[in-house]
């Protein structure tokens, strides 16, 4: 019964995550184009989380060895990650969110942050960076709810 179910919903899967993650990709790339060509306010981070500063070409190693590491535990976890409905809204977001930063960091050698917290004691941030959040919210959510 397992095997029919993953063999019959890999493929709906699959479409749903990739167009979550193009929606969020794409909504992202328009606000950060709309934002730097009308001169409001943004950052150019060139660093990791919280603006800590690291070596470009660090940055792409590290890189390489996280995405090989989360793309052999996708494949490797993918038949009970399809279990649990509702996963590809996770996984869509985190895919849209990293990708759109890649193309940041690759285009303009930096992250473009945007968004101020009011309070201010939270670091800037961009929509793909709270996507990435609520995308991994999402699928811990998931999981404890299925354990429990």
């Amino acid at each position: 019964m397992e095997q029919k179910f993953l063999s019959s919903n890999c493929a709906n899967y699959h479409l749903k995550t990739l167009f979550i993650s193009f929606l969020i990709l794409f909504f992202d790339q328009i606000i950060k184009h709309k934002i730097r060509s009308s001169g409001e306010f943004y950052v150019c981070n060139k660093g990791i989380s919280f603006g800590i500063i690291i070596p470009e070409y660090f940055l792409w190693l590290i890189f390489g060895i996280i995405s090989s590491i989360g793309l052999f535990f996708y494949i490797k976890t993918f038949r009970k990650i399809v279990i649990y409905k509702y996963s590809y809204i996770g996984v869509g977001f985190i895919f849209g969110g990293v990708f759109s930063n890649i193309i940041d960091r690759y285009i303009f050698h930096c992250i473009l942050d945007y968004i101020l917290p009011f309070w201010q004691k939270l670091p800037i941030f961009n929509i793909a960076d709270l996507f990435i959040f609520l995308g991994s919210c999402f699928l811990l959510l998931l999981i404890y709810k299925k354990q429990n």
